[in-house]
């Protein structure tokens, strides 16, 4: 069984390194008189969209719910592992508090990844899509 795992994730890792980055480019060769010249164009999804509106509103409604979610939970553990007294700051809970933490540092990466994602394929999403959703 393991051998078998082995077998599949050694298959995904070559066809991974050598199919998958020769995806979006393109080579043309065209000869000048005897020399041989090589052209290699990348293709750029930033251009796919002119228009300023944001491609996939649907899956981006989605993507800042589960956004709000997810701070939304970090920030409930996070308020009730603290207490305020006199202008101080006192932890009760500090695995409340660090699980907290911990829930708003991944929900930012995981916004982060959406918003690379959004630049390299040309959806128009911008950080105020995140911030002020319609």
């Amino acid at each position: 069984m393991i051998r078998k795992w082995l077998a599949i994730g050694i298959i995904l890792l070559f066809v991974g390194v050598t199919i998958a980055p020769t995806i979006n480019f393109n080579t043309v060769k065209a000869s000048q008189e005897d020399d041989l010249v090589e052209v290699t164009i990348h293709q750029d999804f930033s251009q796919l969209n002119g228009n300023e509106t944001p491609r996939y509103p649907k899956l981006l409604a989605f993507v800042v719910l589960i956004l709000w979610l997810k701070l939304s939970r970090g920030s409930w553990f996070y308020d009730h592992s603290i207490v305020w007294e006199r202008e101080q700051m006192y932890i009760t809970h500090p695995l409340l508090l660090i699980r907290g933490m911990w829930l708003m540092w991944k929900a930012t990466g995981w916004a982060v990844r959406w918003m690379f994602l959004a630049t390299v394929l040309g959806w128009n999403w911008s950080i105020e899509d995140f911030l002020n959703p319609r």
